[in-house]
């Protein structure tokens, strides 16, 4: 019996999310939405545990500071938790045995998340592109690929066949600043009064780096 369950009930770490839906439905046009109406026809239930196994010992939090060596705290501690799940909590903080530089611990991530090279080889006719977060200016556009700085719900993108690039928020309006906005702006106050210099920062740089 046990064993007939488990097979007619697929765990999906993704959850769901439900926007501004009501009465809640399900329509065949979602990628996402297709696939649970196929399930529900066939009388097979889903189950989420996406936020649990984030909180529960020995978790998804435990797993990802599993590759280092030293003591690790939870940092945002279940209260009251139920018996058998004392240590719950959100986040973890690992205090490494001996220091280690971010060069060393960049393979080790990647290595232990089994994080995957992009399909480079994908046919792209057309690109869609939108400056900052662009996820709701660009959902629904018909392109084979998606540029923009960062977007929710990739996951829903990759599955209509659509290829994203993310390059962070602001690396997609920085280098517009000098290679465009700078000289721009000198010719148009230079219209008004001569002599206006416009200074662009050398140092000002997306707090996110690419490794």
């Amino acid at each position: 019996m046990a064993a007939a369950l488990a097979a007619r009930t697929p765990i999906q770490l993704v959850k769901k999310v439900w926007e501004r839906i009501a009465p809640l439905s399900l329509a065949e046009t979602s990628w996402d939405n297709s696939s649970l109406l196929k399930l529900s026809a066939k009388g097979i239930s889903v189950f989420s545990p996406h936020t649990s196994l984030d909180a529960t010992p020995k978790g998804i939090n435990s797993w990802l500071v599993e590759p280092f060596q030293g003591s690790s705290e939870v940092v945002d501690r279940t209260e009251n938790p139920p018996p058998g799940f004392e240590g719950a909590g959100m986040g973890r903080v690992v205090k490494l045995s001996s220091q280690m530089t971010l060069a060393d611990i960049v393979p080790i991530v990647k290595k232990h998340l089994g994080i995957a090279k992009p399909a480079t080889e994908k046919p792209i006719k057309s690109i869609a592109v939108c400056a900052g977060s662009g996820g709701s200016v660009l959902r629904g556009v018909d392109a084979d690929l998606l540029l923009t700085g960062e977007m929710s719900h990739v996951l829903a993108t990759i599955g209509k066949g659509q290829a994203v690039l993310l390059a962070n928020h602001t690396n997609t309006e920085r280098g517009f600043l000098r290679a465009v906005l700078r000289d721009w702006l000198e010719k148009e106050l230079a219209k008004e009064e001569a002599g206006w210099k416009v200074a662009v920062s050398e140092k000002d740089h997306d707090p996110l780096r690419a490794v």
